[in-house]
């Protein structure tokens, strides 16, 4: 978590929030970086999944159903879930 400059940075991967799936491993980011307190914080990949923008399943039966609404839900909800316990911690204080 630190570099040369002593700067500690966390960095996020793939988060790919989705509708109908669970965010708690979001939660527990968020619980990671209160508990660490890094300086800076990078996302390095995609934090919505966007199934409904998809071409790959496009035409299928598996693709029926996906709602570019419902998608930006997921990934409003995914960043609720990482910063709910940075709030929590800012009214403790």
């Amino acid at each position: 978590m630190s570099n040369k400059i002593g700067k500690t940075i966390l960095c996020i991967g793939d988060t790919q929030c989705k509708p109908g799936h669970s965010l708690d491993y979001i939660s527990h980011i968020g619980r990671y970086i209160v508990d660490k307190r890094p300086e800076v914080i990078v996302m390095i990949g995609d934090w919505y999944d966007f199934e409904s923008l998809s071409s790959y399943d496009r035409g299928k039966k598996s693709f029926e159903g996906r709602r570019l609404l419902a998608d930006i839900k997921a990934g409003n909800d995914g960043m609720e879930a990482l910063i709910a316990p940075m709030k929590e911690l800012q009214q403790r204080q």
